[in-house]
């Protein structure tokens, strides 16, 4: 009974902490191609495809290789990355409508110099 508590609170005390840097840059990655992918069409489509591959899936691992999501830190020197904040962004990112998308529109949430790094 003992170990078995000791595992739980251990587990719970894993989980408190929230996702590693990688995994919520990873997350993020996966909403960002799966929001523009859903929404583009025609050349906007074949542009996304050139530049982070053919479908979702593909873009996903494009996109987090291309913004160092396996990078100990995303942040600039001296900054801290704060995962609930990239949580809350990502949650917010995919709740954007394909015209949020298509005019570009900035979450604030998701400023990561001023808002996810600090």
């Amino acid at each position: 009974m003992r170990l078995r508590a000791v595992l739980f609170f251990a587990f719970a005390a894993a989980a408190a902490c929230g996702p590693s840097t990688t995994d919520a840059c990873d997350g993020y990655a996966t909403v960002w191609c799966n929001q523009h992918y859903n929404c583009s069409t025609g050349a906007d489509l074949a542009a996304l495809q050139a530049k982070y591959g053919a479908t979702a899936s593909t873009c996903a691992t494009t996109y987090a290789a291309l913004n160092n999501c396996s990078a100990s830190s995303v942040c600039p020197v001296g900054k801290s990355y704060d995962t609930g904040r990239a949580q809350q962004c990502t949650t917010e990112y995919g709740q954007l409508t394909c015209a949020d998308i298509q005019n570009n529109t900035q979450l604030s949430d998701c400023d990561q110099i001023n808002y996810i790094c600090h």
